[in-house]
C-alpha cells in the first residue's frame, strides 16, 4: 500500500520517499547512538530526502514509544528532535 501511494505522488509530478524504521532502529537511535551524530539537519541523508519530500509515510511502532524513549525531557531526546525535520515543523 504505502508503494502504491508513493507512484500516485511520483505520477502527479512529486517527490516520495520511502523510508523504513523498524522498532530496534528507533532503539538504537534512543539508547545507543552516539549523541554527537543527533544534531540540526541534515544530519542524515534520511533527514535531507525527507526535507525535499512531497509526501512522508511512516510505519507505526511495533512497541510502546514511552518504552524507546522513556524521558521526553532529556538531552538525547531533544537532540533527537532537533535532528528530525518533521518533529521541528
Amino acid at each position: 500500500m504505502m508503494e502504491a501511494i508513493a507512484i500516485e505522488v511520483l505520477a502527479a509530478g512529486g517527490k516520495a520517499h520511502i523510508l523504513t524504521t523498524t522498532d530496534a532502529g528507533r532503539r538504537y537511535r534512543a539508547q545507543r547512538l552516539p549523541i554527537e551524530f543527533l544534531g540540526m539537519p541534515p544530519s542524515s541523508l534520511d533527514s535531507a530526502l525527507i526535507l525535499e519530500a512531497d509526501v512522508e509515510i511512516n510505519l507505526p511502532y511495533d512497541t510502546d514509544f514511552r518504552s524507546i524513549w522513556p524521558d521526553l525531557g532529556s538531552e538525547r531526546f531533544k537532540r533527537h528532535q532537533r535532528s528530525n525535520p518533521i518533529l521541528m515543523d
